[in-house]
């Protein structure tokens, strides 16, 4: 009943909280949609982070490092320490290719239907 109340007075309607607010309809497929790995893992990365997983993303899960550099338009170090801290979380595979290292996505990270719980 506050809401009505304040409702109906002028100008506190914009002053209100959203979960004051009646609710409205809301897209309830997208919703029930469980969101993949990928989306989860985004969400919770730095900006370098995000920007050398969407590189890795754009090239099928596989890539070598100085390309990665280039692409994703940070530094050799901070990208180093950005695949280390990937492949400590097991998100990544590095291998050493010549005097670089091809990284390639986990399986888990790129195949929805597989959680990290399963893979490990």
């Amino acid at each position: 009943m506050l809401i009505g109340i304040l409702t109906t007075t002028k100008g506190y309607l914009a002053q209100l909280p959203t979960f004051l607010l009646p609710s409205t309809a809301h897209d309830v497929s997208s919703a029930s949609a469980a969101p993949n790995n990928c989306e989860v893992l985004l969400k919770t990365m730095t900006p370098e982070e995000q920007k050398v997983l969407k590189v890795l993303i754009n090239h099928q899960g596989k890539y070598l490092q100085k390309y990665v550099v280039k692409e994703a338009g940070i530094s050799r170090l901070k990208t180093h320490r950005v695949v280390a801290r990937f492949a400590q979380r097991g998100i990544v595979t590095v291998n050493e290719f010549g005097n670089t290292n091809e990284i390639m996505l986990s399986d888990w990270v790129k195949d929805p239907s597989i959680s990290k719980t399963t893979a490990v």
